[in-house]
């Protein structure tokens, strides 16, 4: 027992606060990974309901496209026969 290292009860708890903010930080990762997919490969209607259901999808949906972090899918398109109707 003499080789053990005295317990400290605050630094348990601040050990289980760091797993907790990493797990937060990792989850919003992945929420703004599939922000950005769901951004560019689903429709508007598909895209409207899942920002009607989930709370947090539509807070960091709307800090994301205030913050332009949204890029325009629509008019990053190219017309390759643009050219052929002047």
């Amino acid at each position: 027992m003499a080789d053990e290292a005295p317990r400290n009860p605050r630094s348990a708890s601040s050990w289980k606060n760091i797993g907790s903010r990493d797990r937060t930080t990792r989850d919003a990762r992945r929420l703004r990974a599939q922000i950005l997919e769901d951004w560019k490969k689903l429709p508007t209607n598909k895209l409207r309901t899942k920002i009607q259901r989930d709370p947090q999808y539509k807070k960091l949906f709307d800090v994301m496209m205030a913050a332009n972090e949204l890029d325009s899918v629509a008019t990053s398109y190219t017309d390759g026969s643009a050219e052929f109707r002047r």
